[in-house]
């Protein structure tokens, strides 16, 4: 099959519908990671890991042990 000589992760009932979602996946990482360049993925994770930390320091313990993760 095309599929396995490629390579692709089989997902799908058949060929067309594995080779549709394979597309799929690469669609959206391309649309969240490679669309956007190096220092803005950065540039967001330092924000993320900034905001974390905030609220760690805020929120103390509960927030460590998974209280306000519903």
């Amino acid at each position: 099959m095309v599929i396995t000589k490629l390579g692709l992760l089989w997902t799908g009932t058949n060929a067309a519908h594995a080779l549709k979602q394979h597309t799929k996946k690469l669609t959206n990482a391309r649309k969240r990671k490679l669309g956007m360049s190096k220092w803005k993925r950065k540039s967001l994770k330092k924000r993320r890991i900034d905001l974390e930390h905030e609220r760690t320091q805020k929120e103390g313990d509960t927030y460590n042990a998974g209280g306000f993760n519903i």
